[in-house]
């Protein structure tokens, strides 16, 4: 028989390696991954574009009180979509606005509201007229605050919060940049509720006790964060990242959440609820089905794991060159001929490793 070069015979059997490596695909009752609390990751960026939307601004100005403070916020059917304070001159302007119809509120402690309604259009300037504000006849309460995560003690910006009085009135705010908010002219003598409802956090209804005419009420709020599943998903031949792939949780409840992975592979749930086990279910025309356990995440926290999976058409594998006399071999797992599992680590230190194996067809 002609004797084959040393490293031709090390290609076939690396091959013939990774065509019999095999690896547990979710069928085990045991939990895929446990909840932990390591540094928090890195946000996901997409590896995409983000698609271009025109929008408009809108700018104008509230004559000038010495000492009083105008919010001014967007509503778009009653909903606050974005506020902004004026400055010490009364000017005020907010950008990136779709475009629309919508309600300018504009407010003050001790002052009446006033409203308007304007149309946005895309890249161009609504300009409001100058308005000025009539003070109230009689002293009324308000309510200020901040929201912060619980967890960092960091300012949740944008967050609406919504504060209703006994007769079923609903009033919307917006924090900013320091997670502040402020809630101007409420009822006096109510008992009033403010509802913290964010994504990613645990909802919250705290009762507001009746405040006297012409007190402020300081409500300063921790949110606690809920609990986020994160990882990589990956084949297991070529260890390369796999895009676009659909992934589904599915909660105790029966509830189904939903993620893609990124062109890098990563994929994250957020705002899951606490205290649950969950399924993973990855289903794909060209991978074998995964059904994985996820253990209870508590809330706050946030679990990490890596996902492979196994190609159903092994033999449309690529084929490597090999490795060169001397090179490293990589780890791998096979099973003996009485199904004994073996991993190339377990003999490490020993000073030869002997692969032998039946060709087959190949």
């Amino acid at each position: 028989m002609r004797n084959e070069p040393i490293g031709k015979v090390f290609a076939l059997m690396l091959l013939g390696v990774m065509l019999i490596v095999w690896s547990g695909c979710g069928d085990s009752d045991e939990p895929l991954v446990k909840a932990e609390t390591p540094s928090e990751p890195e946000e996901l960026t997409s590896d995409t574009p983000i698609p271009v939307t025109l929008t408009g601004s809108l700018k104008g100005e509230v004559e000038k009180i010495v000492g009083v403070q105008f919010n001014i916020r967007l509503l778009q059917d009653g909903t606050v979509v974005s506020s902004v304070e004026a400055d010490a001159d009364g000017n005020y302007r907010i950008d990136n606005i779709a475009p629309g119809v919508y309600t300018v509120q504009m407010t003050a402690r001790g002052y009446e509201a006033v409203e308007q309604t304007v149309q946005i259009h895309a890249d161009d300037v609504a300009l409001l007229d100058r308005v000025a504000l009539k003070a109230l006849e009689i002293p009324v309460p308000h309510i200020q605050g901040r929201l912060l995560n619980q967890a960092t003690k960091q300012p949740l910006d944008r967050a609406r919060l919504q504060l209703l009085d006994e007769t079923g009135n609903v009033r919307e705010v917006l924090t900013n940049e320091t997670g502040a908010f402020e809630f101007e002219n409420v009822p006096a003598e109510q008992q009033l509720t403010l509802i913290i409802d964010t994504d990613g956090f645990e909802r919250q209804e705290l009762p507001i006790p009746p405040i006297p005419a012409g007190e402020i009420a300081t409500v300063d709020v921790e949110l606690v964060r809920l609990p986020r599943f994160r990882g990589l998903l990956s084949d297991h031949i070529t260890k390369q990242p796999l895009a676009g792939f659909l992934l589904q949780l599915i909660d105790e409840a029966g509830n189904v959440h939903e993620a893609t992975t990124r062109g890098t592979g990563l994929f994250a749930f957020e705002g899951l609820p606490a205290g649950q086990r969950f399924t993973l279910l990855i289903n794909h025309e060209k991978y074998e089905k995964q059904e994985l356990l996820i253990d209870p995440i508590p809330a706050g926290e946030v679990a990490i794991t890596e996902v492979e999976l196994v190609p159903l058409d092994r033999d449309q594998l690529p084929v490597g060159e090999g490795l060169e006399v001397g090179t490293k071999a990589p780890d791998f797992r096979l099973p003996d001929g009485d199904g004994k599992i073996h991993a190339l680590a377990d003999y490490a230190g020993q000073n030869k490793v002997v692969l032998v194996f039946d060709r087959g067809n190949w």
